[in-house]
């Protein structure tokens, strides 16, 4: 996905595949990168050394984290209000709404000179809502359900949240958006 959406800001790179990138290293080694990129922000260099020789003829190398991944609800009332600011009769309405946030950080290493040639982090997020109406019961009818002990259902199943939106979705809104900030080939 990440070289999808970076060939689709910046088609004058050329990005092979992250799979060429793990069958050269081995899937233990690559792991290893995976792992002190999560742990310490970059790789070793003994790792370093590992991906210029066995990437000799690659002149950069780029991985992305996923460093923050959450969902968040709201639910919230409005109306509409005549021309005196009285609330219109049925337009009561309760919305409820997921967004999900991802930040993902990206760094590329000049294999050339074994430096970090450009890291960085991006967030995006997504978010999808709901909109009900909203029940009002009268005075009376509130009193007599709760005398008899039928209790209105729960705020979550009368207006339930949506589903969040899908990471997957996210993140590619956050690889976008590391095409758009990286800088133009040489």
């Amino acid at each position: 996905m990440l070289r999808t959406e970076l060939l689709e800001e910046r088609k004058e790179y050329n990005i092979a595949p992250v799979g060429n990138v793990v069958n050269r290293l081995g899937r233990q080694q690559y792991q290893t990168m995976i792992s002190e990129l999560a742990n310490t922000g970059t790789i070793g260099d003994q790792s370093l050394s590992a991906l210029r020789s066995k990437m000799a003829d690659t002149r950069y190398v780029t991985f992305a984290l996923i460093e923050h991944d959450e969902v968040t609800n709201d639910r919230r009332e409005n109306h509409s209000t005549d021309k005196d600011g009285r609330v219109v009769a049925g337009s009561e309405k309760v919305v409820a709404s997921a967004q999900r946030n991802v930040t993902a950080s990206l760094h590329v290493y000049d294999l050339k000179s074994g430096e970090v040639a450009f890291t960085g982090a991006v967030t995006k997020s997504l978010s999808d809502s709901r909109q009900y109406d909203k029940e009002n019961d009268s005075g009376l009818v509130s009193v007599i359900k709760a005398i008899k002990g039928d209790a209105s259902a729960p705020v979550d199943a009368k207006y339930p949240y949506p589903a969040a939106p899908d990471t997957m979705k996210v993140l590619a809104k956050v690889f976008s958006g590391f095409g758009e900030n990286l800088p133009k080939a040489e």
